[in-house]
């Protein structure tokens, strides 16, 4: 994190922001590990620093981007640090994408299911599993340890309460929305479904503080497990306010431009 915010300070210029409003919650930021069970080593980490209410995610797998929540659309803004361009990607259209991936991969689905070839119907009843999970729910309330299943898909979810109720929302809804953000960029991965069932009935349903969220998927080949690991830390460093301020000011005189032409990739 101290190599993404030295690199902020280099490239922008500083900017005060006007204080949020009432109800955004004290300055905090939370860690994110996401490790392959299987190679029992971390393979991505984040950062997300919450700011007067606005959310802001360093990545480590991509140092010169960063994503800005605004936690009550949700609206995500990316940032390209060197290009010096941004785009946002609002509510709307994270929804209707996800949306439009369920539902595609349950109309292909439905097709394999009404195949001959056994393999094409195992493959339905998976992407069905993905796409729509309909878990059953175990809850063990004094441990506060959420344990979701269906043929496919099994999630085991730890959480702590947390006094802050200010908090608590915003992390679900940023959660939330770069778990959809996931699934606009790499729609070819593994679908967002279980994750957000997983986030829902954590944060949302039981007012639980994510601590680790393990899924596993059993699909063709060996079975895979991916755990994300979240951390809480109730305080920003003098460093990290002024990138904060920084990164704000580059939002004031970034290129604005439409998603499609915001990726690398896209001519």
């Amino acid at each position: 994190m101290a190599s993404v915010l030295h690199l902020l300070v280099s490239l922008i210029v500083p900017l005060v922001l006007a204080p949020a409003g009432a109800e955004a919650p004290a300055d905090f930021k939370m860690t994110v590990d996401l490790s392959t069970v299987q190679k029992n080593a971390v393979s991505a980490t984040s950062v997300i620093v919450v700011r007067k209410g606005i959310a802001y995610q360093f990545l480590s797998s991509d140092r010169d981007e960063v994503q800005v929540i605004d936690p009550a659309g949700p609206t995500l803004t990316l940032i390209h640090l060197k290009r010096r361009v941004q785009t946002e990607i609002g509510p709307a259209v994270l929804e209707s994408n996800t949306e439009r991936l369920r539902s595609a991969i349950l109309t292909a689905a439905e097709k394999r299911a009404k195949s001959e070839d056994r393999g094409d119907r195992l493959s339905a009843a998976m992407s069905r599993d993905l796409a729509d999970p309909k878990f059953q729910t175990v809850y063990d309330a004094p441990q506060r340890r959420l344990l979701l299943t269906n043929p496919t898909v099994e999630i085991g979810a730890v959480g702590e309460p947390d006094a802050d109720t200010r908090r608590l929302a915003v992390i679900g809804s940023c959660l939330t929305a770069l778990a959809k953000l996931g699934a606009l960029r790499d729609p070819a991965g593994l679908p967002p479904f279980p994750h957000l069932e997983a986030l829902r009935a954590l944060v949302s349903e039981r007012r639980l503080m994510p601590g680790e969220i393990t899924i596993l998927y059993r699909l063709a080949g060996p079975p895979r497990r991916l755990r994300w690991t979240y951390h809480i830390i109730p305080e920003l460093t003098d460093s990290e306010r002024e990138a904060i301020s920084r990164i704000d000011s580059l939002r004031a005189t970034a290129r604005y431009v439409r998603y499609p032409v915001y990726e690398p990739d896209t001519p």
